[in-house]
């Protein structure tokens, strides 16, 4: 196909030529050209979108981040009036973790923007952000962050909140299962020596709650000597409950207890005033583990005569230890004070006298304690109580009265029945001879909850000598 080009020449004489495609050839390299171009601008547009969006997330995050730290450096007490109370470190943890928990930042890229926003970060801002890595349990970026605060003492010096924190966070390391080198330890209080930072009562009960978390109750009390002697600080009511709690954790160690206990009698009579009831518990269960009734004893004499009130809790804590110990004139004596006291008693306050005389085998005091809780008119009867009940009915053979408790807590809407207490049902049948009733006590267990201990299976194929019976219960055993 042959297309004619009409041209005009110099002197404006019409010229028609005839060119095989070449104003074809043109139009489409236009076309292509154009086309490439507006293809061009589209993307190069989109791409200028996406950095604008990207810029002003950055931009809030950063905003976000500086009206936190600006937060904080006005409350530092360098900027503060001397009148104006210093801020509290824990509302200053609060503070910045508020403002910082919707952003997903490492704590030296916050502290990089800080810096490039103008905003110097101080010990307030590091403690909070070390905080905020503990309590996520990321403690490598502690560790990092931990050790920037090191390099940068010429800025800003860590003190012993810092100290502190970072302890806390080697219990959340070695919770985690991470490997933690305790000796890292001493390391971390020498370098609080040679920074002139002073070592507090919770530097110490921290460091001897990580023994504890490692299992390590030699290293804890070696800490607890160096308390008194290197450091020159008293042990305060956090410490020996630490420290307790490490000896109650080794079945091997009651030693130990009697290595502190006679601190822990001098504190408590020095200085009763800062005597917490945590402590008070702690040394009963400590001494109550390692059967030191004798301590008990001491213990109790010392409140007598600092006029020291026990809780509720510490009542009962005694009751149970008694009981173990088969001492019923020593429950007598604390129910006589928790009376002459007036003191409310709980559910739990008469489930542990129940229990405690159960334990003594005085099945008529467990019976008169109960009859004492119906007397209250308060709903304190619950399947505790009445298992503990049942247990001691059935010393007695008294079947008839535990069918009829069995009964009315069936009835009743507050109080279900749960394994242990289907299974002192089932051992009150083996021991008054009652077998004939075992397979409906059983079969209502069932109908409960599938969950049939060992032990029920025990009772029944023990005593029940119907062959049909055994054979059910062994292919119910099998579901």
């Amino acid at each position: 196909m042959q297309m004619i080009a009409i041209s005009v020449n110099s002197n404006n004489e019409v010229k028609s030529i005839t060119e095989s495609g070449s104003w074809m050839k043109t139009d489409i390299s236009m076309i292509l050209i154009f086309a490439l171009g507006i293809y061009s601008i589209y993307y190069l547009v989109s791409f200028c979108h996406i950095l604008y969006n990207n810029r002003n997330r950055v931009q809030r995050e950063e905003t976000v981040i500086a009206n936190a730290a600006l937060k904080i450096l006005r409350k530092s007490p360098q900027s503060l009036p001397n009148k104006v109370e210093k801020p509290n470190a824990q509302q200053v943890y609060e503070d910045l973790k508020a403002n910082l928990q919707n952003i997903n930042v490492e704590p030296l890229e916050v502290l990089n923007r800080l810096q490039k926003l103008g905003v110097t970060p101080d010990i307030y801002i590091y403690n909070s952000l070390l905080d905020s890595c503990i309590k996520s349990k990321h403690f490598r970026s502690a560790t990092q962050l931990f050790n920037e605060i090191g390099v940068s003492s010429s800025l800003v010096t860590p003190d012993v909140t810092t100290f502190n924190i970072y302890l806390k966070g080697i219990i959340e390391a070695i919770n985690s299962g991470e490997h933690v080198d305790l000796g890292m330890i001493r390391e971390l209080l020498k370098e609080m020596q040679a920074k002139d930072v002073h070592p507090n009562e919770l530097t110490f009960s921290t460091v001897i709650d990580i023994c504890e978390t490692a299992g390590n109750t030699e290293l804890a009390l070696q800490y607890f000597m160096q308390i008194q002697g290197d450091f020159k600080l008293q042990p305060d009511s956090q410490i020996f409950s630490s420290l307790l709690k490490v000896i109650r954790a080794n079945d091997k160690t009651p030693d130990y207890f009697d290595k502190i206990f006679e601190a822990l009698l001098s504190f408590v009579r020095n200085k009763i005033e800062c005597v917490d009831d945590t402590l008070i518990n702690a040394i009963v269960d400590t001494a109550g583990k390692f059967s030191k009734i004798e301590n008990i004893e001491q213990l109790r004499d010392i409140l007598r005569e600092k006029e020291r009130r026990l809780t509720l809790t510490t009542y009962g804590k005694l009751i149970t230890i008694y009981g173990v110990q088969k001492q019923v004139s020593k429950i007598d004596q604390v129910y006589s004070e928790m009376k002459a006291e007036n003191m409310q008693l709980n559910e739990i306050s008469y489930g542990c006298l129940m229990e405690g005389y159960l334990k003594c085998d005085k099945v008529d005091k467990v019976e008169q304690t109960f009859e004492e809780l119906k007397k209250t008119g308060k709903d304190f009867c619950n399947i505790v109580i009445y298992t503990t009940l049942i247990r001691a009915l059935a010393k007695r053979r008294q079947f008839d009265r535990v069918m009829s408790i069995y009964e009315e807590v069936k009835q009743s809407d507050t109080c279900q029945l749960n394994r242990i207490a289907y299974n002192a049902l089932l051992d009150c049948c083996v021991k008054c001879g009652q077998y004939n009733k075992m397979s409906h006590i059983f079969e209502d267990m069932m109908k409960v909850s599938n969950n049939v201990s060992t032990v029920s299976y025990t009772h029944l194929r023990a005593h029940e000598t119907r062959e049909d019976l055994v054979c059910r219960l062994l292919l119910e055993k099998k579901k």
